[in-house]
């Protein structure tokens, strides 16, 4: 009698276990359940429940700008871009991916912080320029789509230098020469503090430093995407090397 009520509970238990699974995965997959509108700009769909800010547009033609001459662009890639404008999905998204400026999954571009005016948002405690974080979320959605479920991180398992330093380079690095870079790395500031850029970017330094190792392999070395993937080189090699090759 006991053994038959312990498999009635685990199989009751599996079963609530696969629906909540199931319920959580939709909710994910489909934001417009938790969304009253949305919106087609371009390839990008906006999911809001307020009215769009005036500017948005102009924002996200910027933000595709920064990216369009990555060698891993796909003009013909559908977004979905996620307000936090009320809605609860923001939320529960934080609560799976946890916190962060922005959420990137698949072909979803999630807004974590509270939008300002004129183009920015906050989140701990920056005001922080929003195509410039939508840019690196959509980044992160062409190497989604370059490498595939199991190639692009977490499960991919790239290294964090060269994953986030291919995308931060494409949003910021690109547009500084060098030498900015350079001089912004030798700040006394930690490596999690934020450093801001004459155009208006900011990002923690260690990006900084990432984004910069990127530039010299693609720029100097001429590197391309796949060979920086690809390539066994630590990070500290790589910056051994460069320091030495700047002097």
């Amino acid at each position: 009698m006991m053994i038959r009520r312990l498999k009635k509970f685990l199989l009751w238990g599996m079963l609530t276990l696969g629906t909540g699974l199931t319920v959580l995965i939709i909710l994910l997959t489909t934001p417009s359940i938790l969304y009253a509108n949305h919106t087609a700009i371009g390839n990008i769909e906006v999911y809001h429940s307020q009215p769009l800010p005036a500017e948005l547009r102009t924002t996200i033609e910027s933000a595709l700008e920064r990216v369009s001459s990555s060698e891993i662009y796909d003009a013909n890639m559908k977004h979905d871009l996620c307000l936090n404008d009320g809605s609860k999905y923001p939320a529960l998204v934080e609560s799976v991916l946890g916190s962060d400026v922005f959420a990137a999954f698949a072909n979803k571009v999630v807004v974590l912080g509270k939008y300002e005016e004129a183009g920015k948002f906050r989140q701990w405690g920056q005001t922080l320029s929003f195509d410039q974080f939508l840019a690196h979320g959509l980044m992160h959605n062409y190497q989604y789509r370059y490498h595939g479920f199991f190639g692009a991180n977490p499960l991919g398992n790239h290294v964090q230098w060269k994953w986030e330093g291919y995308v931060d380079y494409q949003v910021i690095g690109k547009h500084y020469d060098m030498d900015d870079l350079m001089t912004a790395l030798e700040s006394p500031k930690g490596n999690f503090d934020w450093l801001n850029f004459k155009n208006g970017e900011s990002t923690i330094k260690m990006h900084v430093k990432y984004l910069t190792l990127v530039k010299y392999a693609l720029e100097s070395k001429g590197w391309s995407y796949q060979d920086l993937i690809a390539s066994k080189v630590s990070m500290e090699d790589l910056e051994l090397e460069m320091n030495q090759g700047l002097r």
